[in-house]
């Protein structure tokens, strides 16, 4: 069962569009959903409006019982549209984590021509952690796709985003597209995990693979 509620005007918040702390502006009523008992409610929805960007969030609060000594028996809630960003992998170079990290913080802040060159500054580390390091990123991208560290369609994504970085650079007239720097930053996350993380995956489970192979042949048959 379910149940439409009021609510306060505002709800206290940290938006993941713009990373501002805030009491955004509740949009529409206060959604709920009824756990046993009729009347008694378990979990709420809110969709707030961000008081700094504008942007819209959803929020999902637990009941905390009736036994809370407060005015309101749910705690803030928790945004879950957007979603938050996942945490980079431990395995990925300090320098191309750090690079990367900081062009999102530029999403976020909608800085998005200083995203799409962090971007290209991402690709840059990349090729200098994996010792393909040329005189220029095209012909490091080259290096890396000759290296075996990237195939053909990785690699065009690589140098898709070398030109987008490049235009961010240099065009003065013109700021690269929100959209544009979205999948900018979706794409150097994809190349990242496929060469640091998923690659290492596939390594570690071709290695143990191999090893019970072994054990399995050397392993003697009894007989009758």
């Amino acid at each position: 069962m379910s149940s439409f509620g009021g609510s306060d005007d505002r709800q206290a918040f940290q938006c993941l569009h713009c990373g501002t702390h805030t009491h955004g502006k509740i949009a529409v009523s206060t959604y709920f959903t009824e756990k046993d008992e009729p009347g008694t409610y378990h979990v709420r929805y809110q969709l707030v409006q961000c008081s700094a960007c504008g942007d819209y969030s959803l929020l999902v609060a637990d009941y905390l019982g009736s036994w809370y000594d407060d005015t309101d028996p749910y705690d803030n809630g928790t945004p879950v549209y957007p979603a938050a960003p996942k945490s980079m992998d431990r395995t990925v170079p300090k320098s191309v984590r750090d690079c990367f990290l900081e062009a999102r913080v530029c999403l976020k802040a909608k800085a998005y021509t200083a995203s799409a060159i962090m971007c290209r500054k991402t690709l840059e580390a990349l090729v200098v952690s994996r010792d393909a390091k040329k005189s220029d990123l095209a012909k490091s991208l080259a290096e890396l796709k000759r290296k075996g560290d990237i195939d053909e369609r990785l690699y065009q994504w690589c140098d898709a985003l070398r030109l987008a970085g490049n235009k961010a650079v240099h065009e003065t007239e013109e700021a690269p597209s929100p959209v544009d720097v979205r999948d900018m930053n979706d794409l150097v996350e994809a190349i990242i995990d496929y060469i640091y993380v998923f690659q290492a995956k596939y390594e570690a489970f071709k290695k143990r693979r191999e090893e019970q192979a072994e054990k399995d042949t050397s392993t003697p048959v009894p007989t009758a």
